[in-house]
């Protein structure tokens, strides 16, 4: 073996070498430095520009030593910072411009490239601010900031046989108003477009997979963007601070978006998001201060942090939180002025620190039975906020949960609450506040600003006898009994009678208190199983499931008083009935008697007709019309 490799050894020293040859070469005005590449195929490249040269024209050969060689690619660097070009144009059998090329001539103005060749390097033209005309860029790859601080560039185009570019390939081309973005590009780099602040439309490839970080940030000016069909990702800042940006459509397609990808387009008044995307980064909509309609996708289980802090446009009917969200991030309501009131989902089961802080429109806060835990200072600085009602799910009460709170007078607290944190009712101008929790709860020295302005409601003489003798809580100088209801009366509303809520396979429950004067007069819906019928805070029940598999859900209705009268409904439950309403249906147990019937047709609830026999159906519920024209609801 050492025999071997002494030979093959000698065999590699006897190799012919190859020394690089550089030589000038005047032509049209400017003599550039060329190098030997290869002596098979006689090929060379620039290497060295002409300092002197204005008009700069690269010949397709060049000789040498009574030699032609064909001129194939500039070398990295061969014209950077070479102030007094004016233009170029390059050979039409080069192959490639290398890495910083022409980085810094900053009175280049026109460019003429090659019909087509392969590659343009990284920073190739970057910073050539005076650049405003380029040929058609028919290459196959563009480096990162090819093109970057080329801020009088207003027009290119690039043909469908681009494959990649680079990030930041446009960077802060602030004059660029018009470009094509080639059909095979499979993403649109980070920091593509960032700064492109004369930029009005763009649409994006349906080959295009993702939108990357930062990719249209600081596009002042863009308006319109369409996207394609095969869009599934779009990254961080993607589209911050477009502040013309109307509407945006995302598509189908997509199934995450990072964070603050709209962030601070104030002029956003509309978002289209899939139904499906369930994904969402936080900040999306920060800042966004037109936006008035938006859709909350309904696989979100999670209202991301500061989602919409500080869109001050929008209001609590300009969307509709799906039961599928069980908890709301960190701020992610703050700032929006526009509520009046909260119409949360009785499915949320978190509300972090600070969701809806200084949301000054809100009057009046109702929270659904779902919600168990609070944030820090949800609702700080609600400065119109003037009744706060807390669900007797309801354990704790942060610290400054309604801190600055100027307006709120009345609060309500259920059996349950054990701790109310410091603050948490500093600077509110509390007249009442309603408690049935029979221990009075830990407080600070600090949780209410004045304990001697406010009057204290208390459910029974023994919990009277405790919070006079408990810490700080005998600092409040008026303690009444509250009125307890002795019952809950329930009915069932006709569902022609609420167009808006109750439609599809729904039914509406109506609970009243019973007694004199019940001090107070909410009521609280559950649902046993919200996965086979939920309900909602108003009583409005839709059936999800069904089938002989299913266990029927049933619906209760309580309050907030310890021990309190609640109420549950089944199905089969004979209840009064406002209204004319033979649908024989509650949203929880189909209850339908079609045996004395002569039956016309079924259809689903879409209306597609499934023929005239229940027994042929398959689980689900359906629409059944009669002979003598009468038309009830069942669940097989």
């Amino acid at each position: 073996m050492k025999k071997l490799s002494v030979l093959l050894f000698g065999a590699l020293m006897s190799m012919p070498t190859f020394a690089a040859v550089q030589f000038t070469y005047p032509y049209e005005g400017a003599e550039l430095t060329y190098e030997i590449t290869s002596t098979i195929s006689n090929e060379v490249r620039v290497t060295k520009g002409d300092a002197t040269a204005t008009e700069v024209i690269i010949p397709d050969n060049v000789e040498y030593d009574g030699k032609q060689y064909t001129v194939r690619a500039i070398y990295a660097n061969a014209f950077e910072g070479m102030t007094s070009m004016t233009s170029i144009v390059i050979t039409q059998r080069l192959k490639s411009i290398g890495d910083f090329a022409f980085r810094n001539c900053s009175n280049l103005t026109s460019v003429t490239l090659p019909d087509e060749f392969d590659s343009i390097g990284n920073w190739a033209f970057g910073r050539c601010s005076k650049l405003s005309q380029i040929s058609i860029v028919n290459v196959l790859t563009v480096g990162l900031s090819a093109f970057s601080g080329c801020s009088s560039l207003t027009e290119i185009s690039l043909t469908d046989d681009i494959t990649a570019m680079g990030n930041n390939c446009f960077y802060n081309c602030t004059a660029l108003e018009n470009i094509t973005l080639p059909a095979k590009l499979p993403r649109i780099y980070q920091d593509m477009f960032n700064g492109c602040s004369s930029l009005t439309e763009i649409t994006i490839p349906d080959a295009v997979k993702t939108v990357q970080a930062s990719a249209f940030e600081g596009c002042k000016n863009l308006k319109t963007v369409t996207f394609g069909t095969g869009l599934t990702e779009i990254y961080s800042y993607a589209f911050r601070n477009c502040s013309s940006l109307e509407e945006i459509v995302v598509p189908e397609t997509v199934t995450k978006l990072w964070q603050s990808v709209f962030q601070g387009c104030s002029s956003l008044k509309t978002a289209t998001l899939p139904d499906a995307l369930g994904d969402i980064g936080k900040n999306q909509f920060l800042n966004c201060t037109s936006l008035t309609d938006v859709n909350i996708p309904s696989a979100l289980t999670s209202v991301p942090e500061s989602m919409f802090s500080e869109c001050t446009a929008l209001t609590e009917t300009d969307f509709e939180l799906p039961r599928t969200v069980t908890s709301i991030g960190n701020s992610a309501f703050s700032g929006c002025t526009g509520f009046t009131k909260l119409n949360l989902p009785n499915s949320i089961t978190d509300i972090e620190a600070s969701a809806f802080s200084s949301c000054s429109g809100l009057t009046e806060v109702v929270l659904p039975l779902s919600v168990t835990t609070l944030g820090a200072s949800a609702f700080n600085s609600c400065e119109n906020l003037a009744t706060a009602v807390l669900p007797p799910s309801c354990q704790a009460i942060p610290a400054g949960l309604f801190q600055n709170c100027l307006s709120l007078s009345r609060v309500y607290l259920g059996p349950n609450i054990s701790e109310i944190g410091d603050e948490a009712f500093a600077g509110c101008a509390l007249t009442d506040i309603y408690i049935t929790a029979q221990t009075p709860p830990s407080i600070q020295a600090t949780s209410f600003t004045d304990q001697t302005s406010a009057t204290l409601y208390l459910q029974g003489e023994e919990a009277e006898a405790d919070y006079k003798a408990a810490e700080n809580w005998s600092e409040f100088a008026n303690v009444k009994q509250m009125n307890v209801a002795d019952g809950i009366d329930v009915k069932k509303i006709d569902d022609s009678a609420n167009d808006e809520e109750a439609t599809g396979d729904t039914v509406r429950y109506k609970a009243t208190l019973v007694g004199t004067n019940v001090s107070i007069p909410y009521v609280f819906w559950r649902s046993s199983d919200p996965s086979v019928a939920y309900v909602d805070s108003k009583g409005v029940v839709t059936l999800l499931a069904g089938g002989d598999d299913v266990t029927p859900a049933t619906i209760t209705a309580e309050t907030l008083y310890a021990d309190g009268p609640v109420h549950t409904v089944t199905g089969d439950e004979d209840i009064t009935t406002d209204g004319d309403d033979n649908t024989p249906t509650t949203g929880l147990e189909a209850i339908a008697e079609i045996d004395n019937h002569i039956i016309e047709e079924i259809y689903t609830l879409n209306g597609v007709s499934v023929g005239i026999n229940p027994e042929d159906l398959t689980p689900g519920v359906y629409v059944c019309r009669f002979a003598d024209g009468k038309t009830c609801k069942i669940r097989k």
